[in-house]
């Protein structure tokens, strides 16, 4: 890899783990990432947000496909409020004060037919509080992963994040 130039993308999978990695690469390599994309995070919480009772029964991503793999990660006895799986918590994960040491730039994404969407862009104001820089890109109108099936979305997405990088 070339130095500068590399960062971490997280792409509908657990957030957490992607955080950890990048933070762990990071700090053994101080000049080899310069951020971290977060795309479509995928986390959940114990209280239901706005989002995740309006999208329900969303034909993409409905909320018992959420739930089952959230609760089979998680330690016996413990609810969606645990570290693992919700990093607006307490003061949010131990890394995000790393991530803004190290100078990141982190990068959200998501869109307002995801049932995710609310945690999202709760996501983004806790880093923004914590002194992170981050960058946020939420669309109206589409659905979780929608730029694996549109071609002009994934194009539109490509777009932004090259302008992320650029900023790296």
């Amino acid at each position: 890899m070339e130095k500068g130039n590399s960062i971490c993308v997280e792409r509908i999978g657990c957030m957490r783990e992607m955080v950890e990695l990048g933070v762990w690469i990071g700090a053994r390599s101080l000049e080899l990432i310069k951020g971290l994309i977060l795309h479509h995070p995928f986390f959940g919480g114990s209280k239901r947000t706005e989002s995740e009772l309006r999208l329900l029964n969303a034909p993409v991503l409905p909320l018992y496909s959420t739930d089952l793999p959230l609760y089979a990660a998680l330690p016996i006895a413990v609810d969606r409020d645990h570290e693992y799986c919700n990093p607006t918590v307490s003061d949010g994960f131990d890394q995000f004060a790393q991530i803004r040491e190290l100078g990141w730039w982190v990068v959200v994404t998501g869109c307002d037919g995801d049932l995710l969407i609310d945690r999202q862009m709760e996501l983004v104001e806790m880093l923004k509080k914590k002194g992170v820089k981050v960058g946020a890109q939420f669309n109206e109108g589409d659905y979780h992963g929608v730029e694996l099936i549109d071609a002009t979305e994934a194009n539109a997405l490509f777009v932004f994040l090259m302008h992320f990088l650029e900023k790296c």
